[in-house]
C-alpha cells in the first residue's frame, strides 16, 4: 500500500525515517534533518513540513517544504549548495510531486535545485496545469578527482604546480607550515574560523556580523560532526592560522561551504597552499 503523508507539526518526529532515506538513496547530504531543521531555525520563515510517500509504512519518498502565504517553498537561500527529492525510484518521486503541488495552493517556488529535481519539478507543473519560470541561480564550480593525488596534480600545468611550489618555499620561510583538519565541533575551532573568515575583504557580510548564521554554522557543525562529514581546516604558520575551510565530506565528495584567510598573508596565496597541501584529522 502506498500513501502520503503530510508531517505538520512536528518535522523532528520524522527525523529517524527521514535521515535514513537520504543516506539510503545516497541523496545530497543538504537534505539531511540536521541541515534543514538548522537552516530553518536560522532563517526559516514559515511552517516547515515534511512532505512524504510511505509504502506499507516505509518512508520511500521526501520533500521539506515552508508553508508561505499564497504557496510552498523550499528551505533555501545563499547558503543552500543543492536543494532536492529524496526518493528511492521515479514512481515514488512522481507521487510525491503530486501531493506537494496539490498543496501548493497558488504558487510554489523551489529555489537552489538540482538538475534532475529540477526537470521533474517542471514536468508536474506542466501536466497540472502550472505555468512555469525558471532561471539559472548559480552554477558551483567542482573538480572531478580520480585516482591518487599525484596523479591529479601532474595534470595540473607546470606553471600552476611552480607557483605553488614557489609560494610554499615563501611562506616557509615565515615559519613551519602545517595543515589542521579538525573533525569535531569544538568551540575553539569554530571560533578561530569565525574570526578568520570574517578577515580581511569580506568583513562586511561575514558569519561573525549575522547572529543568525553564527547560530547556523555552530549547529551545522555539531550535526555535521555526530555523521562524521565535518572538515574544518586549517593552514597554520606555527600556531598562527592564516587559511580556514568549512567543509562537508562525504560519499566522496569534499564541499566548501566557506572559507577566509588573513590579509596579511594574501601574497603567498594561503588558501591554494590550504587546499593543496598534506595534513592530519584532530579531534
Amino acid at each position: 500500500m502506498t500513501s502520503v503523508d503530510i508531517v505538520a507539526s512536528s518535522p523532528e518526529s520524522a527525523e529517524i525515517d527521514w535521515s535514513a532515506l537520504v543516506e539510503r538513496v545516497g541523496a545530497s547530504p543538504f537534505l539531511e534533518p540536521g541541515w534543514i531543521l538548522a537552516w530553518h531555525r536560522a532563517f526559516g520563515h514559515g511552517r516547515l513540513v515534511i512532505a512524504g510517500v510511505r509504502r506499507s509504512g516505509r518512508l520511500v519518498a521526501v520533500l521539506p517544504v515552508l508553508v508561505r502565504t499564497g504557496g510552498l517553498r523550499s528551505p533555501a537561500n545563499g547558503l543552500t549548495p543543492e536543494f532536492a527529492t529524496a526518493a528511492e525510484d521515479d514512481a515514488a518521486a512522481i507521487l510525491l510531486l503530486l501531493a506537494v503541488f496539490e498543496r501548493a495552493r497558488r504558487s510554489i517556488t523551489l529555489r537552489f535545485v538540482d538538475h534532475r529535481t529540477a526537470a521533474a519539478v517542471r514536468a508536474t507543473a506542466e501536466a497540472l496545469g502550472f505555468h512555469v519560470h525558471s532561471r539559472v541561480l548559480e552554477r558551483s564550480p567542482y573538480v572531478l578527482i580520480s585516482g591518487s593525488f599525484e596523479d591529479y596534480e601532474h595534470r595540473m600545468s607546470s606553471k600552476v604546480r611552480s607557483d605553488l611550489a614557489r609560494r610554499r618555499r615563501r611562506l616557509n620561510d615565515e615559519g613551519p607550515v602545517r595543515l589542521e583538519v579538525v573533525t569535531d565541533a569544538t568551540a575553539e575551532a569554530l571560533a578561530e574560523f569565525i574570526r578568520l573568515e570574517g578577515s580581511g575583504w569580506k568583513s562586511g557580510n561575514a558569519i561573525e556580523h549575522d547572529v543568525r548564521s553564527r547560530g547556523f554554522y555552530a549547529e551545522v557543525a555539531r550535526w555535521a560532526a555526530r555523521l562524521g562529514l565535518l572538515r574544518i581546516a586549517f593552514l597554520r604558520v606555527g600556531d598562527r592560522a592564516v587559511a580556514a575551510d568549512f567543509s562537508i565530506e562525504t560519499d566522496g565528495r569534499h564541499y566548501l561551504l566557506k572559507t577566509g584567510y588573513d590579509p596579511n598573508y594574501r601574497r603567498f596565496g594561503p588558501g591554494k597552499l590550504l587546499r593543496r597541501s598534506p595534513g592530519s584529522s584532530v579531534a
